[in-house]
């Protein structure tokens, strides 16, 4: 699952929680990897910066602060395989992504010329462009989805290489977008916990009939926090991230792993 926070003017957040594949977004749309298994981040080479931007205990991988540039390339280390996650490796199917809108503040749905579903309640026309993004991943033969095929599962801990024959991560043929929900149940909390943003996308998996674990084998889901709200700590003194990831079974979690019956949601 990933945590999205739409906010007019400033740089979003995107939080995800997945055990197969874990991806980052802000509001500039820029997607992150689809592989995940627990895959470590690349180190950085010298200075200060590495430790503002990859320490973290439970936000995986690259995360950078509002205020810190990431170093340039020439530095960066070769990415290592991680040894997978709660024995799940990479995604190896095509990529399949599900946008939640979590909270009553999003307001109520229509839908534009394109058939995407639209909010009353985003001012910035997020819903849109993030299902137009997805939809569009996989199709007119674009290559940028490729780069993430190069990475497989079933190789050692540490690994910095794949074999012809490896199961690598899937290329979402066709678009990755498969479903999209508004939840206005319930106001989205102010400042909601990791544990409560992995339970929503619990209840997006029930939603979609993702109700077992080989459904939710190459599955992400994206849970959108709106205007107004701190998912995590999200722009406040203490967590001023852009974006991270992780998975429903990590303890770290603040508030604790959400329990799914589904088997370990992304």
């Amino acid at each position: 699952m990933h945590q999205h926070h739409a906010r007019s003017g400033r740089r979003g957040s995107h939080r995800g929680i997945g055990a197969s594949a874990l991806t980052g977004i802000g509001s500039a749309l820029k997607l992150g990897s689809v592989l995940a298994g627990n895959a470590q981040a690349a180190t950085l080479g010298g200075g200060s910066v590495a430790g503002k931007v990859l320490s973290h205990p439970y936000r995986h991988g690259v995360v950078q602060t509002l205020q810190t540039n990431l170093p340039g390339l020439a530095g960066l280390n070769n990415l290592q395989y991680g040894g997978g996650t709660a024995g799940v490796g990479v995604t190896t199917g095509a990529p399949r992504v599900y946008l939640v809108f979590w909270g009553s503040q999003w307001g109520t749905a229509g839908a534009d010329a394109y058939r995407y579903t639209t909010l009353t309640g985003d001012s910035q026309a997020s819903a849109a462009r993030l299902q137009g993004f997805f939809k569009g991943l996989g199709t007119g033969s674009e290559s940028w989805s490729g780069v993430m095929t190069q990475y497989c599962e079933g190789v050692s801990s540490g690994a910095t290489s794949c074999p012809s024959g490896g199961s690598h991560v899937g290329y979402p043929a066709g678009g990755a977008l498969a479903g999209v929900w508004l939840d206005p149940s319930a106001a989205a909390p102010a400042q909601a916990t990791g544990n409560q943003i992995g339970t929503e996308a619990i209840k997006a998996a029930g939603h979609f009939t993702n109700t077992t674990a080989t459904s939710n084998r190459n599955v992400q889901y994206v849970v959108l926090s709106p205007t107004g709200t701190h998912p995590d700590g999200f722009n406040t003194t203490g967590s001023q991230f852009c974006a991270w990831h992780d998975y429903t079974g990590d303890s770290s979690l603040t508030g604790g792993a959400p329990s799914s019956p589904y088997g370990p949601l992304a």
